[in-house]
This record gives C-alpha cells, structure tokens and sequence, in this order.
C-alpha cells in the first residue's frame, strides 16, 4: 500500500489487510521515533493446540541429553542467606533431585547470615573451591562482587551455576538458572498494580531486597522500561525505590515511612518474599489495608490471610521447589561432562521434561535455562495453592494451667524488634498459663547466628530444659543438635523458620 502511494505512511491512515481487517497506523510508543503497525494480539500454547500449530515434525535424529545416576559430585547449594523460607523450599527441590540421580556424595546446603550476606557468599564460594567440591548453586546476593571468587572456583575446576539471580557480568558463571524471564517480570508488576488500582492508575513504590540483588535489580529496571514505554501503563506513577534488605523487621519499617513520607501514595509493590508479606502486615497492623495495597512476589501460604482481608488482593510467584529441582539438574549435567553449557544443547530435567540451553537476552553476556511461568494469586485460588486447612476434630484440648515447665524462647540473634514482640506474646503466654518454670529469651549474635543457635539448643539439652523454641537461621545444620535434644526428652518447636 505505502509502495503504490494507496497510503502515505503517516500518523492515523486506516487501512483494510485483507482477510485480517482493518489497521491503523500509530506513532510506535517503544521507541523515540518511528510509526507502525500493530498486529497483535499474543496466541497461548498449550498442549491442546500447540500440535496443529506446528504443523508435521520430522523426526528428530537425536534427542534431549539424559542424566547418568549414581556419578559421585559433590555439590553445595548457597542461597542469598538462611532462615528464607523460599530458600529452603529450593533445597527441598534439590534434595529430591539428589535423591532422585542417587549421587553418592552429600548435598550440602550452606548459607551466610542475613547481615554478612555478600561476604559470606564470597567466603562460601572461596572455601569450595579449595575443599575439593564440584559443583556449586549460587543464588546470588552480592552483584558482581562474586564474580572474582566464581572465576577461581571455575579455575579450580569447579562447576558454577546461579539461580534465582545471577551475576550481572555472567563472570564466573557457567548456566543461570532463570525461574521466569526478567524482562516479563516488569509487565507482571505492571499488570497487577493497574488492575488493582484501576484504569485511573495511582501513585505505587517499590519496597525491593537489597540494592546488590541483580534479580531485584532487574526486575525493577523491567518495570520502569514498561511504565516509560508502554502507554497502557501511562496512569501508573512510580514515587520511589526503597530496600528492606529481605529483613522482616527493615520491610516492615520501610513500609511504614513509604506511608509517611508519601500520604497519596495506593500500593506498595514489592518483588520480594520477605518484604510483601512484612509490608501486608505493616499495613493490616496499622489499619491501612483499604487505602494502602500490597502486590509483588509472595509465597501462598504466607500471603493467604492477607490476600483474603484485601490487603494484598493479587500477587504472583513461581514454585521454589521446582526451581531447586531444575537448578540440581543442570548443576549435575555440567558436573558429569553431559553437557558442556553451550546455545542449543537440549537435556531432560526429570518431571520437569525437557530444557534447552539459550543466550540470556536480559543481560549483556551469559546463559540461561529458563524455567518458568509465573502464576498470579488471588482470593480465588490461594487457599487451594496454600494448602488444605484440616477440619478439627472432635473438642480441642484444653491447657491445664500451672504444670512447671522450663522453656527456652530462641531468637535467630538478639537486638530486632520483631524477636522482642514475640518474647512480649510469649511472656503473656507464660503468665497466662501460671508457669511456674522459667521462660527465658536467649539468642546469639547477628555475627554467630549460626553457631550461636546451635550451641545454645545444645547448651539447653544438656542443662535439663523442657521445650526449646527456634528461630531457625542455620537451615539443616540446626538438625542434628536438634534432635540430641528430642533424644534428651525435651520437647522442640520451631517458629517463623523452621527446620528444612
């Protein structure tokens, strides 16, 4: 039509494309200059109709790459930091792949502190590398800061994978483990804040981990690129940026001086596990849930009250679990030599089918297995996703007050508000009851997290307590001091992080 002068090629000319209707031409919004033509719009796939879609296969010569069972690799999987319930759900997943190839050798899940988390990464890299291990899972908390430390453990022989996020330069790295594209995440984001806040939009802020996550960073930056090009989103105001550091206590506080600082402000949107639930519960405990939202990346089953109240009517998140799964297959191909990492190679990933091997378009350099997709929650599917809620049976058992019972009220470390609220409720509890026994609150220090909760369940064992109650912040490495104390006879519990 432009070719034979039917259309000049300008701003508003309709035109009839023959069996696919009428056209208009528009100035391109995703670029500074340019007009087009917008086709549109996207086609899903499944397996109901991707076949015909397809057309006749030929007959592929060879197949997806399969894992050898039972090859000695000694692995670690390091998570930004423990104590992170998403991250234990990804061990999870890795342990059932571990089992599942039956490697001989341990799977060790290995972590820092929340507050030495970027040193404590490098230490953890650095230390695998010269104690012999072969393959190593990073989900990256330092940036590029651990690249260094990746490269010598490449150098030494090491397998080195990342997931969840991984190192912006791609130094050191051999696959990323995607749990969803990135570049998507910012639509997502998008999509839900509009539809919660309307078609007239509104002010939203960003409550993000920390400023080093490049899977947050990315994110983030995904967000702003669709706010500033896509008009669908031109109603969305973004005020601010600000981080929680994936710490209960620092979201919960941000949360709240974002409410302070910008009173017009609608929705929180926070692409973060610890910080959408904090933030939901900053806003229920202020009572702020009918003008203040809450969205972003959330578990299920600690989002569900908030999503059914309103606080948080939509969020979307991604299975952990499979994604430690996936991540324990690719680690353990590259680790067995069955594949060498390279663009195009295809490998099955045991229930999980099969995966190809592909440049990663979100970043400069790297490559990347993308898993995906996300899935967005709502008050009509999050109970079913959190998990049935078991109907009580016959009367509920009544406490008997004033038995003696010595217990032990253990924090991940001291010094947090939200550790001494709940010695607060424990102590009220402790009144209540008329316990004649102690109740006492020990905890390490943020620096010794670790160590320090281990010796103190174990301190507590040998010093004839009754019952212990975790924090947990050292992951499976509290297990075994756990269950002396069981084997002791005392009774132990675990809140708001349990033992993997």
């Amino acid at each position: 039509l432009v070719a034979t002068g039917a259309i000049e090629g300008v701003e508003g000319e309709s035109f009839n494309a023959g069996r696919m209707g009428t056209y208009t031409i528009e100035k391109d919004p995703t670029r500074d200059a340019g007009l087009r033509v917008l086709m549109g719009p996207f086609k899903v796939y499944d397996a109901s109709n991707v076949e015909a879609e397809a057309g006749p296969q030929a007959e592929v010569g060879t197949g997806p790459v399969q894992a050898t069972p039972g090859q000695d690799v000694d692995m670690v999987l390091l998570p930004k930091f423990l104590g992170i319930l998403v991250f234990d759900q990804a061990n999870q997943g890795a342990e059932e792949a571990h089992a599942e190839l039956q490697t001989p050798e341990e799977l060790q899940f290995l972590g820092p502190t929340p507050e030495n988390s970027v040193a404590g990464q490098i230490e953890i890299v650095t230390t695998a590398a010269t104690q012999g291990q072969d393959a190593i899972m990073i989900s990256n908390n330092a940036g590029d800061q651990i690249a260094p430390a990746a490269q010598a453990a490449r150098d030494a022989g090491m397998t080195v994978v990342t997931w969840d996020s991984p190192i912006p330069s791609a130094e050191g790295e051999q696959i990323f483990v995607a749990q969803v594209d990135f570049d998507e995440t910012g639509k997502v984001m998008a999509d839900m804040a509009l539809k919660i806040l309307g078609d007239d939009g509104g002010k939203f802020a960003v409550l993000s981990a920390s400023p080093d996550a490049a899977n947050q960073n990315a994110w983030i930056a995904a967000l702003e690129e669709v706010l500033a090009t896509n008009n669908k989103y031109a109603s969305l105001e973004l005020l601010d940026i600000v981080y929680g550091n994936d710490q209960s206590e620092d979201s919960y506080n941000q949360a709240l001086a974002l409410v302070d600082k910008y009173p017009d402000m609608e929705l929180i949107m926070a692409p973060t596990t610890v910080g959408i639930a904090a933030a939901a519960k900053a806003m229920q405990d202020e009572g702020l849930c009918d003008t203040v939202k809450v969205s972003g990346l959330g578990l299920p089953a600690e989002m569900v009250s908030y999503t059914l109240n309103g606080c948080a009517p939509e969020f979307a998140l991604w299975s952990f679990v499979d994604l430690g799964y996936l991540t324990y297959y690719v680690s353990y191909l590259l680790a067995t030599g069955a594949i060498e990492g390279s663009v195009g190679e295809r490998f099955e990933a045991g229930r999980m089918g099969t995966y190809t091997v592909e440049k990663d378009p979100t970043r400069d350099a790297g490559l990347r297995v993308l898993m995906g997709p996300f899935k967005v929650y709502d008050a009509s599917n999050v109970e079913a996703e959190a998990g049935p809620q078991e109907e009580p049976s016959g009367a509920p058992v009544q406490v008997e007050p004033g038995q003696e019972v010595n217990m032990v009220l253990l924090p991940k470390f001291l010094g947090i508000l939200v550790f001494d609220q709940a010695n607060a409720g424990a102590e009220e509890a402790h009144a209540e009851l008329q316990n004649p026994g102690e109740l006492q609150f020990l905890g390490p220090t943020p620096e010794n997290s670790v160590a320090g909760q281990i010796e103190i369940v174990t301190t507590a064992a040998t010093q004839g307590q009754d019952v212990i109650m975790i924090s947990n912040n050292a992951g499976d490495q509290i297990a075994p001091a756990a269950q002396a104390a069981r084997d002791a006879g005392m009774t132990v519990v675990t809140w708001d992080s349990p033992i993997p």
